[in-house]
């Protein structure tokens, strides 16, 4: 785990914008892999908007499982929205995350 801050995170949120389902897939593995220390961090709401606009299933449920690491009003209604989601892996781990 790292302190959720520097380089790595910038480059990480650069990979979710990748047009390779394989690197934005690891991205969010590994952001979910994180400790904020912040725990209002800022990292919710770019995640929010990757979840929204991510279009592979298995890339929406590991996204889902990093906004779940943090503690902020933003992560939790981008939890609360993902309870929606049309995949059921992503709407049961929103809702699991939500708990």
């Amino acid at each position: 785990d790292t302190d959720g801050g520097g380089n790595e995170l910038v480059s990480l949120f650069g990979q979710l914008q990748s047009s390779d389902r394989n690197e934005r897939l690891a991205a969010a593995e590994r952001i979910g892999e994180i400790t904020w220390d912040d725990p209002s961090a800022v990292a919710a709401e770019p995640l929010a908007e990757a979840i929204d606009t991510e279009q592979d299933a298995e890339v929406r449920e590991a996204l889902v499982v990093a906004i779940g690491s943090i503690d902020s009003e933003a992560a939790e209604d981008a939890l609360k929205e993902a309870r929606f989601d049309p995949n059921p892996n992503v709407s049961s781990r929103a809702s699991h995350l939500l708990q």
